[in-house]
């Protein structure tokens, strides 16, 4: 009301609740900072390099409490710390900040302490580095599913890694032995050298090409009778 601004008075003119009105611990400690005599840049601006990075830390902040609490608490989410750490990044570029400064990620918990107190939970979920920013009123069974969720998709990648290897190493294995083979072929060919007979095809290959387009570790029966 001191300083007559019109958004605010429009909101508190009427009754909060029903305005929807949201209070802000980070938000009123700004607005209500008394007014310092501006510091006047070596550019000639009104305001110092380091109050903008302030004003625009402090905006990117806000922006991130609103998503926790619009999606991270209404939807009931676990999320990394350094998600939300990434997530603070990329708004505080979106502001036009070309340098994000050490600190400003390194005090991240404190500030969500200070702004959800016990409403977040802090917690090493896997024994791992990763701490998981966690609701309070979270249920333990919710817990289990989301921590089960994450060791399936481990198990998974480990799992389509593994196959992976395997088929770089059978790649591997055949060309070896395709390298170790000498065939002796004169030239030009004779037309015995073009015969079916003459054709050797290496044990390996063999059995990989008929893996391949049969599935299975031997030729059937009508495949084997063409080949002879």
């Amino acid at each position: 009301m001191k300083k007559k601004d019109s958004r605010i008075l429009a909101i508190a003119s009427r009754e909060i609740v029903a305005a929807e009105a949201c209070y802000h611990r980070t938000c009123y400690k700004g607005y209500t900072r008394a007014e310092a005599s501006p510091t006047i840049a070596s550019d000639g601006c009104g305001e110092s390099l380091e109050d903008e990075y302030t004003n625009l830390e402090s905006e990117a902040y806000q922006m991130l409490f609103d998503y926790i609490r619009s999606d991270v608490l209404a939807n009931e989410k676990i999320v990394r710390l350094t998600e939300l750490t990434e997530l603070l990044a990329s708004y505080l570029t979106s502001l036009g900040v070309e340098e994000i400064k050490l600190s400003t990620k390194k005090h991240l918990r404190r500030n969500l302490q200070a702004e959800f107190g016990d409403g977040l939970l802090f917690e090493n979920l896997l024994e791992t580095a990763s701490v998981f920013i966690v609701p309070a009123n979270l249920s333990p069974l919710h817990v289990a599913k989301y921590i089960t969720t994450i060791l399936l998709e481990k198990q998974d990648n480990a799992s389509q890694s593994s196959r992976s290897a395997n088929i770089h190493q059978a790649a591997i294995n055949i060309r070896e032995a395709i390298q170790r083979t000498e065939n002796k072929m004169s030239w030009p060919p004779r037309p015995s050298d073009l015969a079916d007979s003459a054709m050797n095809v290496l044990k390996e290959l063999d059995s990989f090409l008929q893996t391949l387009m049969t599935g299975k570790k031997e030729w059937p029966d009508e495949i084997q009778e063409c080949r002879g």
